[in-house]
């Protein structure tokens, strides 16, 4: 079995972000979310994996992920 792909969002608490990001989850896919609030993006469960705005993090987030979709 090979592991589900990446995908990093950001504006994953928007309107459209929300659907996005369920969508994905529900293809079994692995999401990343970049969040100012990280707090609010906690909203998604622990199958996401939330990050702050800050330059390491996000490289770090981004790296070996299949898409990143910016909905912000």
């Amino acid at each position: 079995m090979t592991e589900p792909s990446r995908v990093f969002v950001t504006g994953a608490t928007g309107f459209v972000g929300r659907a996005v990001v369920a969508r994905l989850l529900g293809d079994g896919r692995r999401v990343t979310v970049a969040s100012r609030k990280p707090d609010s993006a906690r909203v998604f469960g622990p199958d996401v994996d939330v990050v702050g705005w800050d330059a390491a993090q996000l490289s770090s987030a981004v790296s070996g992920c299949e898409a990143v979709l910016h909905l912000a």
